[in-house]
């Protein structure tokens, strides 16, 4: 808003890192660019898809104004859980795992970092928590890799983390239950 409010003919935004929705390009600006955009040859191949624009309508709803964004906006809600929710959410969630898996694979909980947009904002991190399996690495990213439930983490010296950014409240004991089960 504030760059069309300073004049600017046409800006052009990511709709995944900037408002939490799919991942598409948004352009807006003056009608007379817009327009001109919309006769150009390119734009029936550039255009989004109706599911796109159906997932970008349901995530502009969630955004009321610059200050205010409804927890329905998943990214949005994830990205600004502080630490010391997740450090308590991720104490719960090693509690409930089985004690053979915590000592063979040496999982603990610790500080992390997060990047948001990770592309255009690399520099920016966000304290966060993760799970960390200090064992076998490769072998359990392999393992969540290839199930039905597959999880995502990231291997940094030869450790998994698993980012509780990442994980909704509600996702914690179906991840635990992946991890009994896999593991």
């Amino acid at each position: 808003a504030k760059y069309v409010k300073m004049g600017a003919s046409a800006i052009s935004f990511s709709g995944d890192k900037l408002i939490g929705g799919p991942q598409c390009g948004i352009i807006c600006g003056k009608k007379r660019f817009i327009n001109k955009m919309k006769n150009n040859s390119l734009y029936r191949a550039l255009r989004c898809d109706k599911i796109t624009i159906s997932m970008l309508e349901n995530t502009l709803k969630t955004i009321y104004s610059y200050t205010s964004v409804s927890q329905n906006n998943l990214t949005y809600f994830l990205l600004n859980r502080s630490y010391e929710d997740l450090y308590n959410m991720g104490i719960e969630m090693i509690s409930k795992l089985d004690s053979r898996i915590i000592d063979e694979y040496k999982i603990e909980l610790a500080k992390s970092f997060v990047e948001a947009g990770s592309g255009s904002l690399p520099t920016k991190e966000i304290p966060s928590c993760a799970i960390v399996f200090n064992n076998y690495a490769k072998k359990v990213a392999d393992k969540f890799r290839l199930k039905e439930a597959c999880v995502l983490g990231y291997i940094r010296k030869n450790k998994l983390f698993i980012d509780l950014k990442a994980i909704p409240q509600e996702d914690a004991d179906y991840f635990i239950t992946i991890v009994n089960r896999i593991l």
